[in-house]
């Protein structure tokens, strides 16, 4: 365990080398409906962009010069910001593999339960930028989570266990080469 806490930010450089590779090879594909792309496109970049935002928001963090007062809150933003846009390109990539394995069927309406619940998230997440709802940062650029920090993660929480409900309850029938990529996202998620 020492040697993950000592070698957290060379980790996490190393996963966003990978998820940056395969976005870049998600992007040359052609192959993949466009929907599907769009929707992969959007978690693979969210997922890349996280990692380097969490990892400069680490190093920009307690840091007394003017520059990282600036830059850690922006990345802190950017992580929260990508945490909730993970959970979406998710969602929406669940969205097309329900509408392709179940052409005569609308999708569930829950999926645009899943959307309203991000964006009420973002919403929030842009307010707390101005009213240090989740987190604040104080004059010698030490971080602090407030009070309503929690909020931060109820939306996409709720989010992902209304995705798992979807999943459990319409893709029980799916070929196992795509149901196991679904119940290891919610595992490891």
């Amino acid at each position: 365990m020492e040697f993950i806490i000592n070698h957290q930010l060379d980790i996490i450089q190393g996963l966003f080398i990978v998820c940056f590779i395969i976005f870049i090879f998600l992007l040359m594909t052609s192959y993949l409906p466009k929907e599907k792309k769009k929707a992969l496109i959007i978690f693979v970049f969210s997922t890349t962009f996280l990692l380097l935002s969490d990892r400069y928001a680490s190093i920009f963090r307690n840091q007394p010069d003017s520059l990282a007062h600036i830059l850690a809150p922006v990345f802190k933003y950017l992580v929260f910001f990508n945490i909730l846009n993970v959970v979406y390109g998710f969602g929406e990539f669940m969205k097309c593999m329900y509408i392709e394995n179940h052409p005569d069927r609308n999708a569930p309406r829950t999926f645009d339960f899943i959307k309203a619940l991000i964006i009420i998230g973002h919403i929030l997440l842009i307010v707390s930028q101005f009213t240090n709802l989740y987190y604040s940062f104080d004059s010698d650029n030490i971080y602090h989570r407030e009070k309503y920090y929690f909020m931060c993660y109820v939306f996409p929480l709720l989010a992902t266990i209304l995705q798992y409900i979807v999943m459990v309850k319409e893709f029980r029938n799916t070929k196992k080469h795509i149901f196991i990529p679904l119940v290891l996202y919610f595992t490891l998620h």
